[in-house]
């Protein structure tokens, strides 16, 4: 008799979930003997799915090209853009005591001929001769985000970069995209909702109850109904073990803007600006731009917060509740999140689409 898994269920859509379909169907059918593995995902036609995340990490374009994704579609699809780094604003300051910028770039700097990394005659004699950051004199990221260039020419292959970069993206049409694809390469889709769980003697879950479909028995089941956490907390019972008071940015204001007129053309970074009590966030999508004030409730009132923000009235403050489940696994059950500070009725910020094992 096998013990291999014959069949994977998902539980909600949204970027987790599409994102672990489209992975399973993709790599586990790729490498398996015999019948592919039989993948479901049920979602729940009721439910929005919040649209968490618009820019992703570096390694999200290695990804898209292991998964077969065609880049040129990804980007009409999904609004998306390049993002060659992070630009920190005012996080720092100088000698003299003036605010100054960092970035953080998606590659390092290139070593010389020898294969020596530069960085010690860098700091010994560039700095001296009032250089200011490594990352501006050995890495041509600074450069290219301080001119809005892309990581390639125009009429490259896709996925070709001269420096790293990653995206900027509209979360809930990067959804709909996976979904897609997911559906295309076998992935069952079933739109219904989950009204019970039924756990085992083992602790395992045994079956759901579905609104429509009736009792539905699983095999192995993936969570990802995010911040209700439907089988993990609700059925389970696993707590959640807080983590305020490691990170103290507990609240804030988010909203979708226009981007201003510039004949500058896109930014290609993501802006991080430091305020009194948090940091603005502003992720450059194709067509528009997504921003919001992260504050920490302990040093800003909300009154507080909306003046500094006050450019933004028609945001709305946002509750933001970091946590990490004490058990990411439960028996037969795995929780994936779209990231692993989970962030409540947040728009913009990065996801890390982390598998939690």
């Amino acid at each position: 008799m096998s013990n291999r898994i014959e069949r994977i269920t998902i539980v909600g859509g949204g970027t987790a979930g599409w994102m672990a379909a489209i992975m399973l169907s993709t790599f586990m059918n790729a490498r398996r003997d015999g019948e592919p593995l039989d993948i479901e995902l049920i979602e729940s036609p009721n439910i929005p799915t919040v649209g968490v995340g618009e820019a992703t990490v570096p390694g999200m374009p290695r990804l898209l090209r292991q998964l077969g994704v065609d880049e040129a579609e990804f980007f009409r699809r999904c609004n998306a853009s390049f993002k060659c780094g992070v630009r920190f604003r005012d996080w720092s300051f100088d000698d003299a005591g003036r605010p100054r910028d960092f970035v953080h770039p998606f590659n390092p700097a290139f070593v010389i001929d020898s294969g020596h990394n530069p960085a010690y005659h860098f700091h010994k004699y560039a700095m001296a001769a009032g250089a200011r950051d490594i990352v501006d004199g050995l890495v041509p990221n600074v450069a290219m985000i301080d001119h809005r260039r892309g990581p390639r020419q125009i009429g490259e292959a896709d996925y070709a970069d001269a420096i790293g970069y990653s995206y900027h993206l509209d979360a809930a049409l990067f959804s709909a995209y996976l979904r897609e694809l997911s559906v295309a390469r076998g992935v069952r889709h079933i739109l219904d909702d989950v009204e019970e769980v039924s756990v085992g003697g083992r602790g395992h879950v045994a079956a759901l109850r579905l609104a429509q479909g009736g009792d539905h028995p699983v095999e192995f089941v993936l969570d990802c109904s995010g911040f209700r956490s439907l089988i993990l907390q609700t059925a389970l019972g696993e707590p959640f073990e807080p983590w305020s008071g490691h990170l103290l940015c507990d609240r804030a204001l988010a909203l979708q803007i226009d981007h201003p007129a510039t004949a500058a053309g896109l930014e290609v970074a993501t802006t991080a600006t430091a305020l009194g009590a948090g940091w603005v966030w502003n992720v450059p999508l194709f067509v528009r731009a997504g921003t919001g004030y992260v504050f920490s409730s302990a040093h800003r009132s909300d009154d507080a917060a909306w003046d500094e923000f006050r450019e933004h009235l028609e945001a709305r403050g946002l509750f933001i509740e970091h946590f990490l489940k004490q058990a990411a696994r439960h028996g037969n059950l795995i929780v994936v999140v779209a990231r692993n500070d989970v962030v409540k009725n947040l728009k913009g910020e990065p996801p890390l689409f982390e598998v939690k094992q």
